[in-house]
C-alpha cells in the first residue's frame, strides 16, 4: 500500500512478508536509498534526521496499529527534549492515540494505541 501522507511527507510503503509474517516500513526520502524499519513494539528514532522524525513516527504508528499493537515505545533520547517535544506534539494530534507517558529513564515515550 503506497501512502503519500498528505503530499508533503516522504513516501512510504508498508509491506508484509507472508513467509515470516514480518511487517516493515520502507521509507524513501528525496531519492536516497530506502530505509527499512521492522515493525516491532519499539522504534528507535536516533537513526533519523530531525526533519524526518514526525513522518517516520506517523508511518510507524499506523503500521504498528494495523499489526495489532496496543502499546509501543518510541525512543527519542534524553538530551534537551527537542525530539521528545516533537514526538509528543504529533501524538496529541492523532485520533488513534489513546494516551502516552514518559519513560524518562530510557529517553522514550510509551504510546497507547486505540483499536483499528
Amino acid at each position: 500500500v503506497v501512502d503519500d501522507l498528505r503530499g508533503h511527507l516522504p513516501r512510504g510503503v508498508v509491506e508484509q512478508d507472508h513467509r515470516g509474517k514480518e511487517y516493515r516500513i520502507i521509507l524513501r526520502v528525496d531519492g536516497e536509498e530506502p530505509v527499512e524499519i521492522p515493525i516491532t513494539d519499539t522504534l528507535d528514532l536516533h537513526p533519523f534526521r530531525p526533519d524526518e522524525v514526525r513522518s517516520v513516527t506517523l508511518e510507524y504508528l499506523e503500521a504498528a496499529r494495523a499489526k495489532g499493537f496496543r502499546e509501543v515505545r518510541l525512543i527519542h533520547g534524553r538530551g534537551i527534549g527537542m525530539q521528545r517535544g516533537n514526538v509528543q506534539s504529533l501524538l496529541r494530534t492523532l485520533p488513534f492515540v489513546e494516551g502516552f507517558r514518559d519513560d524518562a529513564s530510557l529517553g522514550a515515550t510509551v504510546v497507547l494505541l486505540g483499536g483499528a
